[in-house]
């Protein structure tokens, strides 16, 4: 018997123990949420001034002050030559702290701005990998419970982190620990359920994105303080303390591991939750599949003409898909209008492109043109604002292109890993996934050139991509490839299209041919002219035949025949 069989017939596809493993999926990716955009209010830049140590002047009178960065950091000041130090003076009326303020990043230190968002999503990146080889080296539940209390401690500590080096530091380790929670709890969730269930577990688990994002809109409208409101997010992470009492170990890992007898341990504490009875004869087959290395199947993605061109315009979708939307939303603080309202929209409008993907996947449009719809609207919206300049226009064409950036994003996965052969499947949703974090890693440092260059960069990679994807081929309604020969026969889409296209116009032709087929049918007109009058036929496949009419003219009045060349005059 093996596992699937297991749960589905005898433990339960989703019973009262995989609801409680599913609501820790949701809770990791909650607090995945709450990394992201928390930095968009802790990293807010108010408006400043400049003053020196010996200098006498008002709260205001400093912030009035022009040249701020073109200052020198000291001057000689007195007759005994003593130096005077600039410092910079923050208006404190919208934001109280910020790590802006706490840190000085203005002026020549400003890039530190963008480089704390870069440093998250770099951990992001590390965490993916990492997690995953960690956790089938040393097991599901040590990786989980790692990286669930690891954000606690690093939450903390980086809230009274004493300069910018150690709040990168602190930032990085949230990074790695929290994308690890979810992608660990998420890769044991599936494990322990049935089939069918397995399908919409990750497809909810994107709402629960949206929910920390306005859960953290909320907080930041009343907290304005970075350090209370980091301490404020950090309460919704200590749930993780109690997942040591309840988080189990994978019995698929416990398998493929030889530890027969902590698997039946585990299963028979699943049987007992859900109230089910496991089989008295239970043989196990081990499902774990050998796969190949990871350098011998990196190789294969580029081991054709075929498979190169898909894999490096896979690359460029996830990659641009990944740097908009997230070089928006870590950036909305640089948009025109209401910070809290942008982001709520922002939020609420990726809600349709969660719960519609799935549906317009299967439609004519199929993978790949899902993502190249979503890709070249959101070039048009990007591109569109690039004349305007700035205001609240060009800030909701930037909303509506990062939601519509999500629709490409969430059909990139069955995209790439539909194209793809099934000994390479893996690494090339992998690698795709690798891009992505690239994409996000750069998003911020392409602001640092101004919102009007930003969001040019931006529409014209959506627009390539949008194009180019349409080159691969689309796996709607096609069986999964199993080797590589399989998988470049594939047609592309635009040949699909093309196709479709030829079928439409030969049944039109068709149509023509056979109405053109159906001729009249003549008998002679009692009148001595020479032209002919249809007549009722029975046969409409005949064609008409001519004979000579009783006048003197020369021409002919057609009759029933076989013949059209036997009118003769």
């Amino acid at each position: 018997m093996n596992f699937d069989d297991l749960f589905d017939l005898h433990i339960g596809p989703f019973g009262k123990f995989q609801k409680m493993l599913w609501l820790m999926t949701m809770w990791a990716m909650l607090v995945f949420g709450f990394a992201v955009y928390e930095c968009v209010f802790t990293t807010m830049t108010p408006e400043f001034g400049y003053t020196y140590d010996h200098e006498n002047l008002t709260h205001l009178e400093i912030l009035n002050r022009t040249g701020s960065c073109a200052a020198p950091d000291s001057i000689v000041t007195g007759l005994n030559n003593s130096i005077s130090l600039r410092k910079y003076v923050y208006d404190d009326s919208v934001y109280s702290t910020t790590i802006v303020t706490q840190y000085d990043l203005v002026c020549e230190r400003a890039w530190l701005v963008a480089t704390s968002k870069s440093i998250l999503m770099f951990g992001f990146a590390v965490g993916v990998f990492s997690s995953g080889l960690l956790s089938d080296m040393y097991g599901r539940r040590s990786v989980f419970l790692w990286a669930s209390l690891m954000p606690i401690v690093s939450r903390i500590v980086c809230a009274f982190s004493p300069n910018f080096i150690v709040y990168g530091m602190l930032r990085f380790i949230t990074g790695v620990s929290v994308i690890s929670a979810y992608t660990v709890v998420y890769t044991l969730t599936t494990e322990v359920c049935g089939r069918k269930s397995r399908l919409w577990i990750g497809g909810i688990a994107p709402v629960f994105f949206v929910i920390a994002t306005l859960i953290t809109v909320l907080l930041s409208y009343f907290i304005r303080d970075r350090v209370t409101l980091e301490l404020v997010i950090t309460l919704f992470y200590l749930p993780a303390l109690s997942f040591f009492w309840l988080v189990p170990e994978s019995p698929r890992w416990l398998h493929s591991k030889k530890r027969h007898d902590d698997v039946h341990s585990v299963l028979h504490k699943m049987a007992k939750w859900n109230k089910t009875q496991l089989p008295e004869c239970m043989e196990l087959e081990n499902d774990v599949k050998q796969t190949e290395k990871f350098t011998s199947a990196f190789v294969k993605i580029f081991s054709s003409y075929k498979l190169l061109h898909w894999t490096l315009v896979l690359f460029l979708n996830w990659t641009s898909a990944s740097m908009v939307f997230y070089g928006i939303a870590l950036n909305m603080g640089k948009f025109a209008g209401d910070l809290h309202v942008n982001i709520i929209i922002s939020a609420l409008l990726e809600i349709p492109s969660y719960v519609l993907m799935p549906r317009i996947i299967n439609t004519p449009l199929g993978r790949c043109g899902t993502v190249s719809v979503g890709m070249i609207f959101a070039s048009l919206c990007l591109l569109v604002t690039v004349p305007l300049g700035e205001g609240t226009a060009v800030t909701y064409l930037c909303v509506l292109a990062k939601s519509t950036s999500v629709l490409s994003f969430v059909a990139l996965y069955p995209c790439t890993s539909e194209i793809y052969p099934t000994p390479i499947r893996n690494i090339g949703l992998g690698s795709g996934s690798a891009m992505a974090r690239v994409g996000s890693l750069l998003a911020p440092y392409v602001m640092l050139i101004g919102i009007r260059g930003g969001v040019a960069l931006y529409g014209c990679l959506c627009l390539v991509s949008g194009l180019l994807i349409l080159t691969l081929p689309d796996t709607r309604d096609r069986p999964l490839p199993q080797t590589v020969e399989d998988a470049t026969a594939l047609p592309s889409f635009l040949l699909n299209i093309v196709r479709k296209l030829r079928e439409i116009f030969s049944r039109k032709r068709q149509i023509q041919h056979s109405d053109n087929a159906t001729l009249p049918m003549c008998t002679p007109s009692s009148s001595s002219s020479s032209s002919c009058t249809p007549a009722e036929h029975s046969d409409t496949a005949t064609l008409p035949m001519c004979t000579p009419s009783s006048s003197s003219s020369s021409s002919c009045t057609p009759a029933e025949a076989d013949d059209v060349d036997a009118c003769k005059v």
